[in-house]
């Protein structure tokens, strides 16, 4: 029987790494056609296509992605604290550029899925307060296996220490269902040092793969967030340098932050 397609992802459409069965109702028989399920011209059998090897679809990427995205905005936006009624409100706010990094990371609209989960956040929110995500391709068609950013935060007037605030986002992905948290949390102050960043190494699975994902976090009297970053390429911690993940949140945070 032939499977609908998969929901449309950050990163382009897919599943959860399903191929359309073979003969024999396996996932990696031979097409078949012309050349296949009969004997050759010379009385013998075409050699099979070589087994697909098992990866992250896009699918599994936007699973990977939106689920960690989740475990951290219900621990940020439950926070009481973040905004309070009645006071003023922070002096800045976050917006989504078209891209990031000069033009490595593009910015993926229209997603469902995305949408729902900012719609989610905000009814987690004082009514004074914005909650805001997105997730970035590092490729401009939106190819999957190109990887991407996903982001996940709000302003109003924040009346948490930044060093709470970070703690409590990355506390976050200790919850999520699809991520385990490896090694410690570091602290860094990158650039001119102004902007103090805490980051975390998380093994994200699905299936019998996994990519190793740095998650940082800011925070300030205005806004907080937490950047992830998906890399297939990650597949050992020794893949990930957060310090230089933490200088790529730095610049994230004084793309994506303005003044009202």
């Amino acid at each position: 029987m032939t499977q609908p397609p998969g929901p449309s992802g950050p990163y382009g459409a897919g599943g959860y790494g399903q191929q359309p069965p073979g003969p024999g109702g396996g996932p990696y028989g031979p097409p078949q056609g012309p050349g296949f399920g009969a004997p050759g011209p010379y009385g013998g059998w075409p050699p099979a296509p070589p087994p697909r090897r098992r990866g992250l679809s896009s699918g599994a990427i936007t699973a990977i992605v939106l689920g960690s995205l989740a475990a951290v905005g219900v621990v940020l936006f439950a926070l009481a604290a973040l905004v309070r009624a009645g006071q003023p409100q922070g002096t800045e706010k976050i917006a989504f550029p078209s891209t990031l990094e000069d033009g490595k990371y593009h910015r993926m609209d229209g997603n469902a899925q995305v949408e729902a989960q900012e719609r989610q956040l905000q009814d987690k929110l004082p009514s004074n307060g914005t909650a805001k995500v997105a997730t970035y391709s590092a490729s401009s068609s939106g190819d999957p296996t190109a990887g991407g950013l996903a982001i996940a935060g709000a302003y109003g007037d924040i009346d948490v220490s930044s060093a709470k605030m970070r703690d409590d986002m990355l506390d976050g992905m200790r919850q999520s269902q699809s991520g385990e948290v490896v090694g410690g949390r570091r602290e860094f102050t990158p650039g001119s040092g102004e902007v103090e960043v805490s980051c975390q190494l998380t093994r994200i699975a699905q299936g019998s793969t996994a990519v190793y994902a740095p998650a940082c976090a800011w925070a300030d009297h205005s806004t907080a967030a937490t950047v992830l970053e998906i890399d297939l390429a990650n597949t050992s911690p020794g893949d990930v340098d957060l310090e230089e993940f933490a200088s790529v949140t730095a610049r994230v945070k004084d793309k994506v932050t303005m003044p009202k």
